[in-house]
């Protein structure tokens, strides 16, 4: 305690001792001061259509995971709408990973007799994962404030030197829009039903009396198989409608600094969330024909569930600028296969285009040194 005490009153004193030595050494070494003069300060002043190239995007779902990539647009028709549609998918099979494990193994399991097995091998199409969605954002109400910017300001490399970016508060004009939302959207994957009969507990009658379920595979002849090996796959739909509200934070400045050049931010934020409805979702028929025979069966899966709601939020940040990148981000419980319907994803553009019918923006560094005065 005693120690404790002559620690703390070590550590005051010495404080108040270094507090002048301190002061003297930051005015020795004051902070760079940067002037600037503004040159737009306008965030009304956007261009109207936006093409994002997404080399890169990740669904991760319960029904399937896929790396894939897509194209979205986005356009401005008037002041107050914006219109947006976009796909993206998958070509790589080794990517899509229940499709591709479909299309290496998707069988029956049977149990012909006493000690003889068979197997039926799914002759399905397996659907490529896609998904479409075309909607708008219908602006209600648009505000703009007063507020301030973060503009980072860098300068050249120096060899054998570490630098650090200056980050500098500017104040500048921000557009908050709060609108509604509406659109469609369309989903097909590949699926795996065996875990679906698992966590559902139900059967699927084939039409030629082969009974499937989580104990595994009843054959018309009465035998039944020890375990269940299935390997089963289908194919899944669902299109339908979403209905929601969005939030848009808007900046557009760019400023004219007397050593880095002409630096911006011109950001665009936007959030959402919506009701998912899909009236469309339908989970494909299973098809199999004996390795050893002609025949085939058709599995009627009907008796397995589907959620035909869902909900979803998400948000993506773009820029007002001739090229740049662009991300965006979901997270939500879509239509699907009852309890199998939660997901996220995760887009990445690379470039975004973006096309104004006026002057193009300022929007990034054209050199260095600049004299404000011209």
């Amino acid at each position: 305690m005693v120690m404790r005490l002559l620690y703390r009153i070590c550590l005051t004193l010495f404080s108040v001792a270094s507090f002048p030595a301190f002061s003297q050494l930051e005015s020795s070494y004051p902070s760079q001061a940067v002037s600037y003069k503004v040159l737009q300060d306008d965030p009304a002043d956007l261009n109207n259509l936006w093409i994002h190239v997404q080399p890169l995007t990740v669904d991760v779902m319960q029904m399937n995971a896929v790396v894939g990539s897509g194209v979205e647009a986005r356009y401005l028709p008037i002041p107050k709408l914006e219109l947006q549609g976009g796909v993206r998918g998958n070509f790589i099979n080794s990517f899509d990973f229940q499709r591709n494990s479909a299309m290496q193994g998707a069988s029956i399991t049977t149990q012909e007799s006493k000690r003889e097995q068979g197997k039926m091998v799914i002759t399905n199409s397996f659907s490529r994962f896609y998904n479409l969605e075309i909607g708008g954002f219908y602006h209600i109400l648009d505000d703009l404030k007063d507020g301030s910017s973060k503009i980072i300001l860098t300068d050249q490399a120096v060899p054998d030197k570490i630098s650090f970016p200056d980050v500098i508060d500017v104040n500048a004009k921000t557009r908050h829009i709060l609108g509604a939302r509406l659109g469609f959207s369309s989903l097909g994957t590949t699926v795996s039903v065996k875990n679906a009969l698992n966590d559902q507990n139900v059967t699927v009658k084939g039409d030629q009396g082969t009974i499937l379920s989580a104990a595994g595979t009843s054959s018309a002849t009465g035998f039944k198989t020890a375990y269940n090996n299935n390997s089963l796959y289908s194919s899944f739909h669902s299109t339908g409608f979403y209905i929601g509200a969005g939030f848009q934070r808007i900046k557009n400045l760019s400023i004219k600094t007397d050593k880095q050049g002409i630096v911006s931010n011109n950001s665009i934020l936007s959030l959402y969330a919506d009701l998912m409805f899909n009236p469309w979702t339908n989970l494909a028929s299973i098809q199999a024909q004996q390795v050893s025979a002609t025949g085939r069966e058709n599995f009627d899966l009907s008796p397995i569930s589907l959620n035909k709601f869902g909900g979803r939020a998400g948000f993506e940040i773009r820029y007002n600028q001739a090229s740049f990148i662009s991300v965006g981000a979901e997270i939500g419980y879509r239509p699907a296969i009852q309890g199998q319907g939660f997901y996220g994803l995760f887009k990445l553009s690379i470039p975004t285009f973006s096309f104004g019918m006026g002057q193009r923006k300022v929007a990034n560094n054209i050199g260095k040194n600049q004299s404000l005065s011209k």
